[in-house]
């Protein structure tokens, strides 16, 4: 008999502010919420191995200038 095993199922609770901003971000790149939390959580995982490598997180311009570092994650 085969057995269907269904992901982990979590519940979050947000604040007024920050569901209208999710739904903003949802709406401008036509993108469910549960797209957007899965890679809020990939882009915090870059975050965790770089930190774990000592390294640091940056946002570049297109001619490779870091423009601002990433702090406060950890």
């Amino acid at each position: 008999m085969e057995t269907s095993k269904k992901p982990p199922r979590v519940s979050v609770d947000l604040s007024p502010q920050l569901n209208a901003r999710l739904e903003q971000i949802c709406a401008n790149h036509h993108l469910g919420k549960v797209d957007i939390m899965r890679r809020a959580f990939a882009l915090f995982e870059v975050a965790v191995r770089a930190n774990e490598r000592s390294e640091r997180l940056g946002i570049f311009d297109k001619d490779g200038k870091l423009v601002r570092e990433i702090v406060g994650l950890l």
